[in-house]
């Protein structure tokens, strides 16, 4: 019978900033780098929204843009969630290690432990695409909230990558690390053409 694993509730992602960054800095703090990963994506989001509801009050019966405020939304809720989540993906991990288990156990542990930030990046393509999207209407007021928007998900992305590169170094499975570390570098690529062309457009038509 597999091993219960009782984790102590730690939240997140209730916290004022405050709290949060004094939380993030305690040595006995359970959060680690996808914790950060999704508080960024969910400013992302925020920013990415800020902008999204501009542009719908400009056009009240827009029913793209309805979608657009409503699924933006739910991807913050949804990364804000992710920074309490993203702990117990990675308890079994942080057990193994604590306990000095054996490698194999270890790495066993190792793709729960990525989950979170695996899912995190893919969110951020999600978001980029409907940044891409509301770049077409932008105009000077919903610019800097796009482009902030936009540098928020890209930090998001980069911060997986620290981990994904973490977790690597963690296993033996050479199988894990270079498909980890290999699905990264391909959605974080895809994510950095989705960047580049939303901050031409903003630039050019805000």
């Amino acid at each position: 019978m597999a091993e219960k694993i009782i984790i102590k509730a730690e939240r997140y992602n209730n916290n004022n900033m405050d709290e949060l960054t004094s939380k993030l800095s305690e040595t006995s703090s359970k959060a680690e780098a996808g914790t950060v990963a999704a508080a960024s994506a969910a400013l992302a989001c925020a920013m990415a929204l800020k902008a999204a509801n501009a542009l719908q009050a400009s056009e009240p019966e827009n029913e793209r843009l309805k979608f657009i405020v409503r699924n933006i939304d739910k991807l913050r809720i949804y990364m804000s969630a992710l920074m309490d989540q993203d702990i117990r993906c990675r308890a079994p991990m942080n057990k193994a290690i604590k306990e000095n288990r054996p490698q194999e156990e270890l790495d066993a542990c190792l793709h729960p432990a990525s989950e979170i930030t695996e899912e995190i990046i893919g969110m951020m393509v999600v978001l980029m695409d409907f940044l891409d999207e509301m770049s077409e209407k932008v105009s000077s007021s919903e610019a800097v909230a796009m482009m902030v928007s936009a540098e928020e998900a890209m930090s998001a992305a980069k911060i997986c990558g620290v981990w994904f590169d973490y977790l690597a170094g963690l296993s033996t499975d050479e199988t894990f690390s270079f498909v980890l570390r290999r699905e990264y570098e391909l959605t974080y690529k895809q994510l950095e053409e989705k960047y580049d062309a939303v901050l031409e457009k903003v630039k050019n038509n805000g």
